[in-house]
């Protein structure tokens, strides 16, 4: 494959944003594991067991994965590509509005 090909490819790659989609993927799945892991051990817990601690533990551990999700996402959402971008010194006219 010649240079030019290799970077033709990585362009591809790029547009499809495939990383940050892997990432917010993964952070889905582990997300949805330890929710539900989370809280089938908590109900799991006989009555007398469910104290205030470990009531407390099960809430700050998904207030904690819940609060990550917006930073998880700011990953995604900040690392595209600008569609409206000139190449090569062209200037883009954008539509007015009125």
């Amino acid at each position: 494959m010649t240079k030019n090909e290799l970077l033709d490819a990585a362009e591809v790659f790029d547009s499809w944003r495939v990383v940050p989609r892997i990432i917010i993927g993964t952070f889905l799945l582990v997300f949805s594991w330890a929710v539900v892991y989370s809280l089938q051990r908590y109900f799991g817990l006989p009555a007398a067991e469910r104290t205030v601690a470990v009531t407390a533990f099960v809430s700050v551990v998904l207030t904690a994965l819940t609060t990550a999700l917006p930073f998880i996402v700011k990953i995604y959402t900040d690392n595209g590509r600008d569609w409206n971008a000139a190449k090569d010194g062209q200037t883009v006219a954008l539509p007015e509005t009125r």
